[in-house]
């Protein structure tokens, strides 16, 4: 069996001398009035017909490269419905719109008013209907216009490098960011403030194209007491194969030599675009966070119940939370946990996912916890039907639906039975 040996990053090639735009003499020559008022006026001559504004399908070229790293940042920065978010940088707000779109909360912040006032137009623009809301405030570049310990994540989306001083802003998001939140990156590598694009926008824009170092990231934010980094390696660019190849591939798996050329190049790719998150405290996760969901059904008792002269019948069910996350009981905008019935056809087709939902009347369900909920429910007026039991996290998913319980299933033969004994 031949075995692949990790392959050494390449060696960096030296650099004669230092780039003419150094990002440290452009930190030290420009105060944070000339920063912002640059920034400011970068975006006041942008109409909302913009690429900057159409992202992420703005140009047929860039595109596929934003999306594919927005989906990478996405996954780090591990969004649910319900968070509060900030957006470091958000210049004309197209990512802000699209995380209040998914049921988030969104707080836009950026450096030039004329980038915000284009935020509030293509918020007008678009008019999307949205699950979240969304506000946008300027940011002086020193300290976060947000309260202490108000914000669930942050993301930042090529936003970082800009920073005058990183250090101090990730203090800023120490400040800003509840237990257990995290703050997610997508930067630039090391190297960047020497590359052509870099120094042409220092040159042309004033603006600061700092390098994102991890080894120093990591120092910076034990420093702002948070958890060190952890990183999202992908490549950034898909690789191609004949179609021979993936067949190759499926059956016998990658080969030696093929997998050798792969490492490589993840390595030559590995700092061109960096994504990771730092975490705040440990991690904490409620109803909301579809992850961390789990639960276990258990019928305890079931009997005739007549009310009316309709046929019911009275239950006890013992729910347990099997999951990682806490399961919330108060009705919330998403992820408050129900227990509820799904009424089916006999061979379990959906007529109906609504038919009956039953409120927890506890605080809340912590991971091991088991609970009783007890309740009526009445018999469907048709002859061939099954009901079906199972935990709910309201807006987010049925759990059995995901592998996250085994539900309780009964056939309108043994609920019959149950309600008329005897007439079977």
């Amino acid at each position: 069996m031949k075995v692949l040996q990790f392959v050494k990053p390449p060696k960096k090639a030296s650099r004669q001398g230092s780039p003419e735009n150094d990002v440290r003499r452009q930190v030290d020559r420009l105060s944070d009035h000339e920063l912002l008022k640059a920034a400011n006026a970068y975006f006041a001559h942008i109409t909302t017909d913009s690429i900057q504004c159409k992202k992420p399908f703005s140009d047929p070229a860039a595109s596929p490269t934003l999306i594919r790293n927005l989906g990478t940042l996405l996954q780090a920065a591990d969004l649910f419905r319900g968070a509060r978010v900030l957006d470091f940088g958000c210049a004309t707000g197209w990512l802000s719109l699209g995380i209040a779109q998914m049921g988030c909360d969104v707080i836009g912040l950026d450096v030039a008013p004329s980038a915000l006032k284009l935020a509030e137009r293509l918020k007008t623009r678009r008019r999307v209907e949205s699950d979240g809301r969304v506000e946008f405030h300027v940011y002086d570049g020193r300290r976060l216009p947000v309260d202490d310990e108000s914000v669930d994540r942050i993301v930042c989306y090529d936003a970082f490098h800009h920073v005058r001083d990183q250090a101090s802003a990730l203090k800023e998001f120490a400040r800003v960011l509840r237990d257990g939140g995290r703050a997610a990156f997508l930067e630039p590598g090391p190297r960047h403030s020497g590359t052509i694009g870099a120094q042409t926008e220092m040159a042309r824009y004033k603006v600061i194209e700092n390098d994102v170092s991890l080894p120093s990231i990591g120092e910076m934010v034990s420093a702002a007491g948070l958890e060190v980094p952890e990183v999202l390696v992908q490549f950034q660019r898909p690789q191609r194969l004949s179609f021979e190849e993936f067949v190759s591939w499926s059956n016998k798996g990658i080969s030696g030599k093929r997998a050798k050329v792969l490492m490589q190049t993840l390595l030559n790719q590995l700092t061109d675009t960096q994504c990771f998150y730092i975490r705040k405290g440990s991690e904490r996760s409620d109803s909301r966070q579809f992850a961390g969901l789990g639960g276990k059904l258990r019928m305890l008792s079931l009997e005739a119940e007549k009310a009316g002269g309709t046929p019911g019948m009275a239950f006890k069910v013992v729910l347990c939370n099997t999951g990682t996350g806490q399961w919330l009981t108060e009705k919330v905008g998403s992820g408050q946990v129900r227990l509820g019935i799904q009424l089916l056809t006999g061979d379990g087709g959906v007529l109906n996912l609504d038919y009956a939902r039953f409120n927890l009347d506890v605080a809340s369900v912590q991971p091991g916890q088991e609970i009783v909920v007890d309740g009526v429910f009445r018999l469907p007026p048709r002859d061939d039907y099954m009901l079906r039991f199972d935990l709910v996290s309201e807006h987010v998913a049925w759990f059995a639906q995901h592998g996250k319980s085994t539900p309780l299933d009964l056939t309108s033969r043994e609920l019959k039975e149950k309600a008329f004994p005897g007439t079977s």
